[in-house]
């Protein structure tokens, strides 16, 4: 599990779980694409000899409530 933690809080009022998510939901398609998870299961496999099932990444606010998560599957 990765966790990214705001240092500052993210004022979300007003919006509901769809629009955050949606909002979310792009920034870590372009985290897909950049830090290509793909090698990351490898690496991972390669370090440790165990197979990951899965990566979650999750968004945190300053105040330690889980504002988004996302899981990314192994696929090989």
């Amino acid at each position: 599990m990765f966790s990214y933690i705001y240092e500052q809080y993210e004022n979300l009022a007003g919006l509901n779980q769809s629009e955050i998510d949606a909002t979310f939901a792009e920034e870590s398609d372009s985290l897909d694409t950049s830090a290509n998870m793909t090698s990351i299961f490898e690496e991972c496999e390669k370090a440790t000899e165990i197979t990951l099932k899965y990566i979650r990444v999750q968004c945190v606010n300053a105040d330690g409530t889980v504002i988004y998560s996302q899981d990314y599957v192994n696929t090989k």
